[in-house]
């Protein structure tokens, strides 16, 4: 009975060790039962659902593939959901719709995106469908068309910044007719643009017979009008037939109330206290000079002064409810109360589901920012999943004065850039190869009682691996986390040989939590927080254990800290979800769980923290752009602690003297002293004196030290502990002794001196050595999944200021469905109420393996060999099951309930298909190495669905491996790091893996593993891999200046001391490090010159020429440096690298960096400058760089034309000369009739006649267009 305890409890083990990596080779497949299947579409019906869009017939699509069982995701063009151009699956994708796999929409003829322009309307849209563009469309998504600069339309009184052509439209719709001039001025900017009709005068203006109207001074000269300006209509001097009225209004463009005269003009700003005071209708009082100047005025029944920024805006006081003295319109409070806090109108804060950053922000959560506008709170969420962050600052400085007033900003999330720094690429400092040989194989091999038997050793091989880990790799890592955005260092430092540090985001990013697609990089993201903590025992002298290393690894601090790590990278391990529901989505092995204690102060972070808010961080580096463990420790030894004593230097010494002291005396006998004497000088070293006295003694001494040596080797062939052996020793020594002094047996045997020898041994028999191998302590970190049903779903739909999200949903439970997506009216609901259907299990087919097969039961399966018997050790065993609804499984060697299994089969998703892939040892090997187990295996499986129902009965899944000698090789079934190397690497970091436990050896030449001169570093204990493949061993290859053949053999069973009783391979792996003829290069960046535009923007296309190097290049760039590289749109299989940018005006800078698969680098850099306007330069290309940049970019526009008394005045932006011609915009320069140098010109005009003026800068630039074609009237 106990020997299969034990056996059970070793195959739990080893089952552990087998799985542990399996996230690594599961993949999940399409699912083989569906839902019913919804309606057919169409893309003409999609088309005509969405409006606007249309197909003509002789409008084609490209041609791409469309497979419905292709697993990968592709360019949609309209999906199911009513998404255009989106990432979906074929199945999503509707049944004539366009669909490019594993192409990005970007990059498809069908998505690509343009302008949409009407020229006749001065329209023009960015980044549209051709497929939704009414009218023109060109290849240009920005719009950089001349027609599409923008500029300000000055309509009277009121301006817009807009293109000409809607300049044109406008002034027909709000001027006065056909005949109206169009001012449409370049050179300002949007801001400059709204301050342009704060500097329009505006006053009465008389027209005929008592009419009058309040405009501008250009608006009245339009009508033939007398202009009074600051006067209004109600003015009693001009005898208007407007009077004054108690009505009022808002005015579009201005926050306040004003009043309205009988002739529907605007008057002052409503007081209602100056209602009938005529003065107050004379003349055009300022703001600043009406009542409650300097104040808001919000919901003041007397005063219409509002002003938005302190606190009011014009609305209806009926629309309200709202009580006002006179007329009809009020000052509306602008601020907000939220949470018992009032914002000031502009006002914007974040708000969060529970605590934020450090990892703490729970499953569902997302990021708010609340905006008051006018008196209403608007909602702006953060990208969900966490994609982005929401910062809030509470100042700000304005003219070296502190402001307070809240602004919030959702910005992008850089959680992914945080995991990324984890694995530095391998030019840098480490291979992945010495990463991996430098956490677990080092440590691992350490542990390894059989090869490091003592403390010393232990201890020693713990310190060089600590010593060869350490390098700068750690201080650049923990530095370039610590400077990066969102970015935090996290020391775990759990036992005093496991502490690393790891780079973690502040704020986790969210994962889809029913996506199977998304699932599988989140079991591999997650799947860095699975380590193993190894603790290294030893064997007391009197026998037990005592710990050497990492005891603590078995406290509850290795589960509470791992589980924070886990956390820490994202949707992982054991978290809480908005609600503050639990979810564990861990496994912890040999050391204790999370207590429930512990988990209570996990729930805690669903609450928000009072006053806590996201850091506002230096984000200029990151938006210019557009190792892991630890070094050397200080050696110290955890657990109990004992001075250690070599006590067969007792033996030695006894034995030593004695042999001395027979040396100097010519009496002695025996074989032992003429053999002694050949080696040791003894008369030489030890005094005359001395070995008269003690001679009569020697030969006992002798006799003692040899009885006790082969006492103790005697001991240590027991398996007896230090003091055992010791015992065992003494006793040996004293009945040698006995021996040594009686001349018969019987005498020995009378003597007290042999008793008591016997009686020293049969003692040492109760001291036993025992077996203290390492303990692996475990902990699995697997993808976050919602608690089982759903009872939570309504809570997603309660807060109408936090409107429901896919993401949101589904983190209250497995059951969570949401509804009419996309609609506005999200519904979080439960998706089979009710459910009383359990999962059903069956085997999963199409799945096999060479050399055998699988024999279908009542209850599961068995895994056989292809004639029926048991299997060979070490084959790769594929297992699959299948259930009939999405469901989790899980598997153990022994039946318990679910939540106590150990394993999971294929990954922790709810899934329909459930794979993974181990191997079974050779008993045999167990057997060497004191373990106890048989060839036969049972896996019990049970699968749960999102409703926690569980499969009915027990689905057992048998196999048994072959029993006997082994006589098989080990299997080289993976290699990492073989290949094209750099140009000028002189080493290689190989990482080789075996199908069972081995040694390995490469050479240069193609001889027998024993011939083999160079050793491979292998690490791994016996049922612990280190790689989801296999046992893992590395070495480090030298390399010449040209190619060469590389030989690798194995040798399996390590701890066999007898090289005969091993299987070494007969054939080597052969692999070649081909390095390159040349390194990579760039040889052209273009641009690298001027480019001219017509418009503010321009699309254009960096293009770099790359030659040598390997067979792919990949190119990448930046407007800030080498340290925020880019990587390029069209890059890595030609040598023409193209990324199309859009740039605005002025000088350019851009970096680019250019790598090849050998890990070589090449950098370059291109300037160039983009100038607005067709330039002539005229002092030629020399002249123009000596004036430099500013010559450049002082590019010379009218910013105002007029006409006054004959005259046409023009203002320019800078110092220049205009000249004009009746013929065209395309006359000579020399041809042109000057108006004058300088930036304020004037000149003569005759009425009807239209003039084309050119202005040329001081520097000598000219464009080629006009710059403006006016009339005179």
């Amino acid at each position: 009975m106990n020997r299969k305890i034990t056996a059970g409890f070793e195959m739990i083990l080893m089952i552990g060790m087998l799985f542990s990596f399996c996230y690594f080779v599961g993949f999940e497949e399409v699912s083989l039962v569906s839902g019913a299947e919804k309606e057919k579409m169409t893309i003409k019906d999609f088309l005509d659902k969405m409006g606007g869009g249309k197909l003509t017939e002789n409008q084609t699509w490209k041609n791409y593939p469309i497979s419905m069982n292709s697993e990968g995701a592709g360019c949609c063009f309209a999906s199911n959901e009513g998404q255009v151009c989106g990432t979906t699956s074929p199945e999503n994708c509707i049944s004539d719709s366009p669909f490019a796999e594993g192409a990005l929409c970007a990059a498809t003829s069908f998505c690509e995106k343009g302008c949409c322009y009407d020229d006749k309307s001065g329209t023009y849209d960015k980044n549209v469908l051709k497929f939704a563009c009414p009218a023109k469309w060109v290849k240009d998504p920005n719009c950089n068309l001349p027609g599409a600069r923008l500029g300000c339309c000055v309509l009277g009184s009121k301006t817009i910044f807009e293109t000409e052509g809607q300049c044109e439209v406008d002034s027909l719709v709000f001027a006065m007719g056909d005949d109206d001039i169009v001012d449409w001025r370049t050179g300002v900017d949007e801001g400059a643009c709204l301050f342009l009709a704060a500097e329009q005068k505006e006053g009465a203006c008389v027209i005929r017979e008592g009419e009058c109207k309040f405009v501008s001074e250009a608006e009245c000269f339009s009508y033939g009008g007398d202009f009074a300006e600051g006067s209004l209509c109600t003015n009693p001097s001009l005898n208007t037939s407007c009077k004054m009225t108690k009505q009022t209004k808002c005015v579009d463009g201005k926050d306040g109330v004003y009043f309205v005269d009988s002739c529907g003009n605007v008057g002052n700003i409503y007081d209602s206290s100056r209602v009938e005071d005529v003065s107050y209708w004379d003349s055009v009082v300022q703001y600043n000079d009406s009542c409650g100047a300097g104040e808001g005025n919000g919901d003041s029944p007397s005063c219409g002064n509002c002003n938005r920024f302190a606190g009011g805006i014009c609305a209806s006081a009926s629309e309200d409810n709202f009580k006002v003295e006179v007329g009809s319109f009020y000052c509306r409070d602008t601020s907000c109360m939220f949470d018992g806090v009032k914002y000031d109108n502009g006002e914007s804060w974040c708000v969060y589901d529970g605590a934020i950053g450090n990892g703490n922000d729970v499953v569902g959560s997302r990021h708010w920012k609340y905006v008051c506008s006018q008196g209403v709170v608007q909602i702006e969420p953060c990208a969900d999943y966490r994609n982005q962050i929401c910062v809030q600052s509470k100042e700000f400085e304005v003219d070296g004065k502190k402001v307070e007033f809240d602004n919030a900003a959702c910005i992008a999330n850089n959680w992914r850039e945080c995991i990324n720094l984890n694995s530095e690429d391998a030019d840098e400092v480490r291979t992945e190869a010495e990463k991996k040989a430098c956490t677990e194989s080092r440590t691992k091999l350490c542990g390894n009682y059989t090869l490091y038997p003592s403390n010393a050793d232990k201890i020693n091989c713990l310190n060089l691996a600590a010593s060869d880990c350490a390098s700068d790799k750690k201080v650049r890592m923990v530095d370039k986390c610590s400077a990066t955005l969102n970015c935090r260092v996290e020391k775990v430092a759990i036992a005093d040989k496991f502490t690393f540090d790891v780079c973690l985001p502040k704020y986790p990013g969210g994962f889809a939590l029913n996506d199977a697609r998304y699932q599988t990089t989140a079991e591999r993201l997650c799947g860095m927080a699975s380590q193993t903590c190894t603790v290294v025992r030893a064997s007391k002298k009197w026998g037990g254990c005592r710990y050497v290393a990492n005891q603590n690894c078995l406290s509850e601090t290795f589960g509470q800290e791992m589980n924070d790590f886990c956390r820490g990278l994202g949707d992982c391990g054991g978290s809480v979800n908005i609600v503050g529901e639990w979810s564990g989505n861990y496994i912890i092995r040999n050391s204790p769980g999370l207590s429930e204690s512990w988990i209570a102060k996990l729930s805690i972070f669903a609450t928000p923290v009072p006053g806590q808010f996201a850091e506002v961080e230096d984000y200029s580096e990151y938006l210019a752009a557009a190792g892991v463990w630890g070094g050397a420790v200080t050696p110290t030894v955890g657990g109990e602690e004992e001075k250690s004593f070599d006590f067969t230097s007792i033996g030695v010494g006894v034995a030593g003297l004695g042999l001395a002291i027979g040396a100097a005396n010519p009496d002695m006998k025996g074989a032992i002293f003429s053999m002694a004497r050949n080696f040791i000088p003894f008369d030489k070293i030890l005094p005359e004196s001395f070995i008269k006295v003690i001679g009569p003694y020697s030969g006992a001494m002798i006799g003692a030290g040899i009885g006790f040596v082969v006492g103790q080797m005697l001991g240590q062939y027991l398996g007896l502990s230090e003091g055992g052996s010791m015992l065992m020793g003494l006793g040996g020594a004293a009945i040698g002794a006995a021996y040594m002094l009686s001349p018969t047996m019987t005498v020995m045997l009378a003597t007290p001196l042999f008793w008591v020898g016997v009686a020293l041994i049969v003692i040492s028999l109760f001291f036993g050595r025992s077996k203290c191998p390492p303990i692996e302590v475990d902990f699995e970190c697997k993808p976050w999944q919602a608690p089982v049903g759903g009872n939570d779903c309504e809570e997603c739909n309660d807060d109408p200021l936090k409107p429901c999200s896919r993401y949101r949903c589904e983190s209250l439970g497995a059951g969570c469905e949401l509804i009419n997506e996309g609609s506005g009216d999200e519904l979080c609901v439960d998706g089979n109420p009710g459910d009383a259907t359990p999962p059903i299990i069956h085997r999963q087919t199409g799945i096999d393996f060479e050399g055998g097969d699988y024999e279908d039961g009542e209850n599961g399966f068995s895994i056989v060999n292809d004639r029926g018997g048991c299997v060979l050790a070490y084959t790769p065993l594929p297992i699959g099951i299948v259930t009939s609804e999405p469901a989790q499984c899980k598997f153990d060697v022994a039946v318990k309930d679910f939540d106590d299994m150990v394993f999971s089969l294929g990954g922790n998703s709810y899934l329909y298909n459930h794979t993974a892939v181990f191997n079974l040892p050779d008993p045999s090997h167990g057997q060497s190495q004191g373990s106890n187990w048989t060839g036969d295996l049972s896996l019990y499986v049970k699968c749960r669905d999102r409703y926690g129902l569980e499969s009915p009965g027990i689905y057992e899944i048998k196999t048994c491996v072959i029993e006997g000698e082994d006589v098989t090789a080990p299997k080289i079934v993976a290699s990492e790091g073989i290949g094209n190397v750099g140009f000028d690497v002189t080493s290689k970091d190989v990482m080789i893996v075996t199908n069972e436990l081995a040694t390995c050896k490469w050479d240069l030449r193609d001889v027998d593993y024993s011939e083999m001169g160079n050793d491979m570093v292998c690490g791994d204990s016996l049922g612990a891999p280190s790689n989801a493949l296999g046992y893992v061993c590395n070495g480090v290859f030298a390399i010449g200046n040209s190619s060469n053949n590389y030989y690798v053999r194995c040798m399996d069973q390590p701890w066999e001391n007898d090289t005969s009783k091993r299987n070494a391979n007969a054939q080597s792996f052969v692999f070649n490090l081909v390095k390159p003829s040349s390194k990579i290069s760039i040889d052209k960046i273009k641009p690298d010159n001027i480019i001219e535009i017509n418009t503010d923007f321009t699309t254009i296309d960096l293009k770099v020429a790359t030659s040598g190097g390997g067979v792919n290049h990949f190119c990448s760039y930046s407007f800030s440096g080498y340290g925020s590289m880019i990587e390029m749109f069209e890059t890595g299989d030609a040598r023409t690298h193209v990324q199309t940018l859009n740039v605005g005006t002025g000088a350019k800078k851009i970096y680019v960096e250019c790598s090849d698969e050998n890990g070589d680098v090449a950098r370059g850099l291109t300037e160039f400058r983009v100038v607005q306007g067709d330039f002539n330069v005229q002092g030629g290309e020399e002249e123009g760089e000596e004036e430099g940049e500013e010559g450049i970019s002082s590019i010379i526009t009218i910013t105002r034309i007029w006409e006054e008394q004959g005259r046409m005045n023009l203002l320019l932006n800078g110092a220049g000369e205009c000249r004009y011609s009746f013929t065209g915009c395309k006359f000579d320069w020399e041809d042109g009739v000057s108006i004058g140098e300088g930036d304020a010109l004037s000149f003569s005009v005759d009425y009807g006649k239209k003039y084309f003026i050119q202005c040329e800068d001081k520097y000598g630039n000219l464009p080629s267009r006009c710059l403006a074609e006016i009339v005179a009237i």
